[in-house]
């Protein structure tokens, strides 16, 4: 016989259990991983293959990158998480989406392979916390947020230095320019009362400069693009209402 004060103890546990939010392998019930996400272009010997815009350089990833299940899919993974300082979304569980399928979260647009369309992944849907909150919790391991920004802005100086030794200060057609203030997709956003696409990374070019530095400049920021939108899918809450910014400059064209 469990003793009513026990039994009463037990209920209200169960439901607390109950009322909170279950990660499961495969992410929330309301926004699934994808099974796969339709990347056949890319599969060659059994792998994924990623070539940065504009680099000439190919990597090689595990066939089931991204697909199927939660998982920190980018461990270990060049250019970026095979390095000693890689960032904290290197190591955070995450998987793809379909966007239309998914409430509760956010999700980002992902430009790693930039002809499949409609290709998105969260880090919510998986259980993956803003470092914010994970600090404010005490759970960041003894690390700082000073320290995960850190880690965000170095991940991005060695993509843009990676890029410019691959490229050798030559241009690309592949990157064709894309002026930010169009703000393709941009929708009004209560916190910034104004028009933004937070999942977006485009690029502010100088009036004047030459073709050839501005399709550059567009190469390099092509090159981050990615690692902007990393962290903006870690940090960021469903609603977009934290939201920030990155940006690096192009001396040689004055462009953003």
């Amino acid at each position: 016989m469990v003793p009513a004060r026990r039994w009463l103890k037990f209920v209200a546990l169960t439901l607390l259990h109950s009322a909170t939010t279950s990660y499961g392998q495969t992410g929330l019930s309301s926004c699934p991983c994808l099974e796969w996400a339709g990347m056949d272009q890319h599969l060659s010997d059994g792998h994924v293959v990623y070539k940065p815009v504009g680099s000439g350089v190919s990597y090689s990833w595990p066939s089931n990158y991204g697909n199927g299940a939660c998982s920190a899919h980018d461990l270990g993974l060049p250019p970026i998480c095979s390095s000693t300082s890689s960032p904290s979304w290197c190591r955070d569980l995450w998987c793809w989406v379909d966007r239309n399928n998914c409430q509760g979260t956010s999700i980002v647009r992902s430009v790693l392979f930039a002809d499949v369309p409609d290709l998105y992944f969260s880090y919510g849907t998986c259980g993956s916390t803003d470092s914010f909150s994970s600090w404010a919790a005490g759970n960041l391991g003894g690390r700082s947020v000073i320290s995960v920004l850190t880690s965000y802005l170095e991940s991005t100086r060695l993509q843009i230095e990676g890029a410019f030794q691959s490229t050798a200060g030559s241009v690309s057609q592949e990157c064709i320019w894309q002026d930010q203030c169009q703000c393709k997709g941009c929708v009004h956003n209560t916190a910034w009362n104004q028009r933004v696409n937070a999942a977006e990374v485009g690029t502010w070019l100088q009036p004047g400069a030459g073709s050839d530095s501005k399709r550059f400049a567009s190469c390099m920021a092509k090159a981050v693009g990615d690692t902007y939108r990393r962290a903006a899918a870690k940090e960021s809450d469903a609603s977009t209402t934290r939201i920030g910014y990155q940006y690096y400059a192009d001396q040689a064209s004055g462009s953003l």
